[in-house]
């Protein structure tokens, strides 16, 4: 079952990194470093929770940079959708609710195992 956890973090890796790319090929390096925040701290909760042994003291370090991450998530899923307002006419209600979901559960899984890493 370990495997599911492996292709998960192959896809949060690719997924993540395909949309910073994407705010550096758009000039945008504020929104950059903004996304590197939440991208790195999930990212680092799914290596931790697959390899690395529960963080004991530092778990307080952990929520607090899940409880950052969440917001940011939130923000940049606003800011896409914002985005694909302006340059796509097509994209209405429909398209908002995909990028929104296809956000939640490219994130969540990160999300829910960060916390399970830590309990």
């Amino acid at each position: 079952m370990i495997w599911l956890g492996y292709i998960y973090l192959a896809v949060l890796i690719l997924f993540g990194a395909s949309a910073l790319a994407d705010d550096i090929k758009a000039g945008k390096m504020g929104r950059f470093l903004i996304s590197l925040i939440p991208f790195a701290v999930l990212v680092c909760a799914t290596v931790g929770f697959l390899f690395l042994p529960k963080p004991g003291g530092w778990s307080w370090l952990v929520f607090a940079a899940l409880a950052v991450s969440v917001p940011i998530v939130v923000w940049d899923s606003v800011q896409d959708m914002k985005h694909l307002r302006t340059t796509d006419p097509q994209f209405g209600t429909g398209g908002a609710i995909f990028t929104t979901s296809l956000v939640a559960v490219m994130f969540l899984p990160a999300i829910l195992l960060g916390v399970l890493w830590v309990r």
